[in-house]
């Protein structure tokens, strides 16, 4: 089967240079970028929610999580794009860390266990594991 790409919402105001307005501001009424959906092309019991309505209900039942995956994973993606663009080489570890987390405790609006990063950044240098955080 083939897969769309949903439009994408309309930002209420464009993103700061470097990233700092929360996704929560870009997007109302949460109205975060879907990313990429694709159809179930099998005969698991997956594909019965797009098939019967009581399963489509119970899919939409659960929007407020999605809502949430779709602002974090909007965050990261704008994170991960900034950072891109920003990162030189020869910058220390600790200070690529430090910004990169930064950002995204801006983008998600950090606050305590309601909203923040889910574990440190990982990282590494060149062909080494990726599971070193600088502290």
């Amino acid at each position: 089967g083939s897969y769309h790409e949903p439009a994408v919402p309309r930002r209420s105001q464009a993103q700061s240079d470097p990233p700092s307005l929360p996704i929560s501001r870009l997007y109302a009424g949460g109205n975060y970028p879907k990313g990429m959906e694709m159809p179930y092309t099998d005969d698991t019991v997956a594909a019965q929610r797009f098939t019967t309505e009581e399963k489509r209900a119970l899919d939409r039942a659960q929007n407020d999580v999605y809502s949430d995956i779709r602002r974090a994973a909007e965050a990261h993606r704008q994170t991960r794009q900034h950072i891109q663009r920003w990162l030189k080489p020869g910058m220390k570890m600790i200070d690529i860390c430090e910004h990169l987390e930064g950002v995204a405790r801006q983008l998600v609006e950090e606050n305590g266990l309601k909203s923040g990063l889910a574990f440190p950044t990982g990282c590494s240098i060149n062909h080494c594991a990726a599971h070193f955080t600088p502290n």
